[in-house]
């Protein structure tokens, strides 16, 4: 973006601002901006920031089969009010419940027969990216770890607890999605898109933590043979790995990470091809989990 430089007198020069910023961020007249000198540039940044409020309209009549998604991804794209209209009666507890299983802060705050509003009452100034990150890195590596823990015993009803802690890995991966598309990643802005992409790895992680605890649960009198169970331990060890790896970065350890990826991902394919019916399912698992940790390493290094 390119400004012309404005003489005001014999000795001030000044610039215009561009008006998406101004408008984005609520400046307005007798605001004080802050200006930073940073080698050859000069970087203005508001002294507080109250953007405009942003609202939108969605409209639910239409009876598609994954249109209640919808109020997800406005929740995700950072949109603080959305007027909901419908025709179907039953849609108000459709959304209530994607509200209260998936996406922290908003509730209805107006209701009618065929039309609801919906609302951001809490507001992201107190949600800290990187707090919101961990949360959800150490979730995800608990769901590894407690499933493994009741494979291992053969309590296989404790799986029911792993349903619970995917949901709340589903409403801190919408909450970090939304505060990436309203602030960016203030921390490191060029890592924006990483973090993107390692939001959306650790929720498909997840994800396959709850399908093979789904599948476990369905199969009562199922023996989960010691090769794999071996194999889906070292599995969990290489994705806490991974963890480790984005907060403290060690070349050296990395290294051995790296050989140790591609060795248990062969080992997992190997054992698969001598396996039949629920071995080779849970293998499936084992290896997304391997797979999904490779693509993690992605966005991490």
């Amino acid at each position: 973006m390119r400004r012309k430089i404005i003489q005001i007198g014999d000795f001030t020069k000044s610039i215009t601002l561009p008006k998406g910023w101004v408008t984005k961020l609520n400046i307005q007249k007798g605001d004080e901006v802050i200006l930073e000198e940073e080698g050859n540039k000069l970087v203005i940044s508001p002294t507080s920031i109250s953007p405009l409020k942003k609202k939108a309209s969605l409209d639910l009549s239409k009876k598609y089969e994954y249109n209640i998604r919808l109020t997800k991804t406005m929740y995700r794209c950072g949109y603080d009010e959305v007027a909901v209209q419908f025709d179907d009666a039953d849609m108000i507890n459709k959304i209530q419940n994607v509200l209260s299983e998936q996406l922290v802060g908003f509730e209805i705050i107006d209701q009618e027969e065929k039309r609801c509003v919906v609302k951001d009452i809490v507001g992201e100034s107190e949600s800290d990216i990187n707090t919101i990150l961990r949360r959800l890195f150490l979730l995800t590596l608990s769901m590894g770890k407690e499933s493994y823990d009741a494979i291992s015993s053969n309590d296989l009803k404790r799986l029911n607890e792993i349903q619970a802690m995917e949901r709340m890995n589903n409403k801190l991966c919408n909450l970090c999605e939304r505060i990436l598309n309203k602030k960016g990643y203030e921390k490191e802005p060029i890592k924006m898109l990483f973090i993107h992409a390692l939001t959306k790895e650790l929720e498909q992680i997840a994800d396959n933590y709850r399908d093979l605890c789904k599948y476990l649960l369905t199969r009562e009198k199922v023996k989960v043979s010691e090769d794999i169970l071996k194999t889906y331990k070292e599995a969990n060890e290489l994705f806490n790995e991974a963890y480790k790896l984005f907060y403290n970065i060690d070349y050296a350890f990395l290294s051995k990470h790296k050989n140790k990826k591609w060795i248990l991902k062969k080992k997992a394919y190997d054992l698969l091809s001598k396996k039949k019916g629920d071995d080779q399912i849970i293998l499936h698992h084992i290896i997304i989990l391997i797979l999904k940790t490779i693509h993690l390493d992605e966005s991490i290094i």
